[in-house]
């Protein structure tokens, strides 16, 4: 998710010149254009977070 800032932009790029596209990329968005995209689908429920928050909920233990 997130493909419209720098860093997805960069990524999407350099597979393209890999010759890799990165399938379903244009419905990747945001993490709420996703969890949409699961509800409109037939989801009764739908969460997300960013990888940041994951982290940050991880023990630290587990991170060390």
């Amino acid at each position: 998710v997130n493909m419209g800032d720098r860093f997805g932009q960069i990524m999407i790029e350099n597979l393209r010149r890999r010759q890799c596209d990165l399938a379903g990329v244009e419905t990747c968005k945001s993490l709420e254009s996703q969890k949409e995209r699961l509800l409109s689908n037939g989801w009764e429920t739908a969460s997300a977070v960013n990888m940041m928050e994951l982290y940050s909920r991880l023990p630290r233990a587990e991170v060390s």
